[in-house]
C-alpha cells in the first residue's frame, strides 16, 4: 500500500496548557470552531511540526461538520493518496465541577453522508484509514489545549496535529500563558 510508505496515520491524545499561537511550534494551517449544545465551545488548529511550508498541506482537505451541535465530525482527506479519516467529538461540561469532559472517537459519518455534503468530491471513490486507537475521555480544565497527532512521517521526523482549544464561558476564565 503507497499510502503506507510516506505517513503512518494515527490519533494521540496529549493535553497540553493553553498557549497563545504565537508561541506554538508549528506552521498553522486552518482553524475551525465548534460550539456544542452543551455550551462548551472549542478551536481546532492544524499544524505542521517543525516548521514547514504550507506545501505539506497541498492535496489535504480538513473539513468538520455537526448536525446535532451534540457532536462534531472532523475528517482529512488526502487527495494524491485517495484516503480519508477522522474522528469525532463531543464536549461537555462535568457536572458539579468546573471541568470539562471532551470525548474523542472513531468517525460515525457514512461515505453518503460525506458525499452529500461535499460538492467536489466522492470519498466513496477513496480508501477510508482505521485509526488504530482513540485517547480514553479526557477531564480538561477550562482553557485546556489537546493536542492531536494525526499524521506522522515514517520517519518521524514532520507531523501534521490538530489543537483542540476547549473553554466554556460559565465556568472559571480560561487559563493564560505566562
Amino acid at each position: 500500500m503507497q499510502h503506507a510508505k510516506m505517513y503512518t496515520v494515527f490519533l494521540v491524545a496529549a493535553l497540553s496548557t493553553a498557549q497563545p499561537k504565537a508561541d506554538r511550534q508549528g506552521t498553522s494551517f486552518v482553524s475551525n470552531s465548534m460550539g456544542f449544545s452543551s455550551g462548551v465551545t472549542a478551536k481546532a488548529t492544524i499544524a505542521v511540526e517543525p516548521p514547514a511550508p504550507l506545501s505539506v498541506f497541498e492535496n489535504k482537505s480538513f473539513s468538520i461538520s455537526t448536525t446535532t451541535g451534540d457532536t462534531y465530525h472532523r475528517w482529512i482527506v488526502d487527495d494524491s493518496k485517495r484516503g480519508y479519516f477522522g474522528y469525532d467529538i463531543n464536549a461537555e461540561p462535568v457536572q458539579n465541577s468546573d471541568r470539562i469532559r471532551v470525548t474523542i472517537g472513531p468517525l460515525t459519518l457514512t461515505t453518503d453522508q460525506l458525499d452529500a455534503g461535499s460538492e467536489t468530491k466522492r470519498l466513496s471513490a477513496f480508501q477510508f484509514l482505521v485509526l488504530p486507537r482513540y485517547p480514553p475521555p479526557l477531564i480538561v480544565e477550562n482553557g485546556d489545549t489537546i493536542a492531536l497527532d494525526l499524521l506522522v512521517r515514517a520517519d518521524g521526523k514532520q507531523k501534521i496535529v490538530d489543537y483542540i482549544e476547549i473553554s466554556y464561558k460559565s465556568l472559571g476564565s480560561p487559563k493564560t500563558s505566562k
